[in-house]
Parts: C-alpha cells; sequence; structure tokens
C-alpha cells in the first residue's frame, strides 16, 4: 500500500512470480550486473499418476485412500515433507497453461501446514482421503491456474501441503505441459543473499547462507563487466578457509560466468579484470 501513489511511470508492474526478472531488466532497462542461482538440494521432484496407495511425501508414509474420479490417472508430484517444512517453495515450468489441485489444513488447523494462499479456490470439500492421522484423513481440495511460462509457488512460506493433480488447459499432452524448475538449475534459494562492490580493476560478489541446514551448493555466477574489460582470474576467499580457490570461468562479451562449488556461512568471489 505504501507503493500505491507512487507515479505509473516510476513503476513495473508484474502478475506473477516468474515475471520478476523481466520486471526487473524492464525497470533498468538493460540485463542485471548480477545473476545467481543454486540447484535445489532435494532434486528432481517425482512426477507419477495419482492412484490409491500414491504416497504423497517422499520421506513419509501418507498414502491416498480416495480422490474425485476426475483426478485419479492424472499427473501429481512427490515432494519431502523435511524440505518443504523449511522451505515450501514449488517451481514450475508450464509450457502450456496448467490448473494445479493441492490440498492445505483445514481452516481450523493449527498445525505447521501451510493454509490457502490468495488467488486459490475450493474444488471440492472433504474430496481427498488419506491416512493421514488426525486432520488430514479428510480434506479440502483447492485449485489455481497457472499461466505459460516460470512460476514459484509459495516461495518464502514454510510448511506442508499435498500437492494432488495437474492438468493442462489447452489439448497439450499432460506428459509435455510442464516440467520443474529443480530439473534445471533454479534462482538461488531462500536463504542465499548477495551484494555486488567493486574496487579498482576487479569486482566482487559477496555471497552470505542464511539457512540452518547446511551449505548451499553449486551456485552459479553471471556478472556483467564494465565495456572493455574482461576477466583475468576468478578466486573464492572465506574465514573458514587458510587459503583461497582459484575457480574456472567462461567469458562472453563483456560476462563472466563461474560456479561457486559451497556456501557454507560466507564466501567471497573476486573478479580481476584486464
Amino acid at each position: 500500500p505504501v507503493l500505491a501513489d507512487l507515479p505509473a511511470e516510476r513503476v513495473v508492474r508484474f502478475k506473477s512470480p516468474g515475471a520478476v526478472m523481466e520486471a526487473l531488466e524492464s525497470a533498468l532497462d538493460c540485463k542485471p550486473s548480477l545473476r545467481i542461482s543454486a540447484k535445489r538440494k532435494p532434486g528432481k521432484p517425482n512426477t507419477l499418476k495419482l492412484t490409491a496407495g500414491h504416497r504423497f511425501y517422499i520421506d513419509r508414509d501418507y498414502a491416498l485412500v480416495d480422490a474425485p474420479n476426475e483426478l485419479l490417472g492424472c499427473r501429481t508430484v512427490q515432494i519431502s515433507h523435511r524440505t518443504a517444512r523449511a522451505d515450501s517453495s514449488l517451481g514450475i515450468i508450464a509450457k502450456t497453461p496448467i490448473r494445479l489441485f493441492v490440498a492445505f489444513a483445514p481452516e481450523a488447523a493449527k498445525t505447521t501446514w501451510l493454509k490457502p494462499q490468495p488467488g486459490w479456490k475450493l474444488y471440492k470439500r472433504a474430496a481427498l482421503k488419506t491416512t493421514m492421522g488426525s486432520f488430514g484423513k479428510v480434506m479440502d481440495i483447492h485449485y489455481l491456474d497457472i499461466p505459460k511460462g516460470e512460476n514459484i509457488l509459495f516461495a518464502g512460506k514454510l510448511g506442508n501441503y499435498v500437492p494432488v493433480a495437474i492438468k493442462p488447459l489447452s489439448n497439450v499432452p499432460a506428459q509435455d505441459a510442464f516440467t520443474f524448475l529443480s530439473d534445471h538449475s533454479m534462482k538461488a534459494p531462500l536463504g542465499l543473499c548477495a551484494e555486488l562492490t567493486e574496487q579498482k580493476n576487479r569486482r566482487l560478489v559477496h555471497l552470505v547462507n542464511y539457512r540452518n541446514d547446511g551449505p548451499i551448493d553449486n551456485v552459479e555466477i553471471e556478472l556483467r563487466l564494465p565495456h572493455g574489460l574482461k576477466a583475468k582470474s576468478v578466486t573464492l576467499s572465506s574465514p573458514e578457509r587458510e587459503e583461497d580457490i582459484t575457480v574456472d570461468f567462461k567469458c562472453k562479451v563483456n560476462v563472466v560466468e563461474f560456479t561457486v562449488p559451497r556456501v557454507d556461512i560466507y564466501e567471497i568471489a573476486t573478479v580481476k579484470m584486464q
């Protein structure tokens, strides 16, 4: 609300989390100076068809007892119960508009489970029956229509939910309608922060890992350099090491790309230029 009175020419609006980079580039009127990505630790989600006995979590034995007939046989995905409690984000690349069906905790349930966020609509009440105890035995199903493109759901949220089914909203076959961001390198996970500073003939990328569940691996950096300069070397420094590490890098026009293998707590990537 405090931004509502800004002049229209000072604001770039976007409708979905997947459009953040496009909005940023529009505001900058150029590519950003720094891009960072990291592979999600859980790896590729387990995609399968929704059937009786289907386990909702890869690390729990909760299973499906019954669901609406029109959703049985649809593609769904297993997620990690443990990981979702630390970071519930689910990244989906929709190759066509899709509809995602999810079961959340009932409104009265005081649990670590997620509740429906704005935009979710009720599909059917008491439509999902599972082997979960107490409130999880019978759950309401909600749905959200997701546009084509990159979408990150539940970013910044902590808690569990049950992905029930994913259906394309077009004639595209279900197996070709979407994939998951964790099939590829994706944006840095919640808790990895970065700052770009500059000194004479070098730029420094400061990386801080605020997560409490261990290091963040394979952080990919794309750094734009001043016009006419190119990278001479890339070294990594950390207070946890006595010596710096030299890493390989690739040069493009005014851009250097490299990977930081591991960020425990604090890491500085120094790019020397010539």
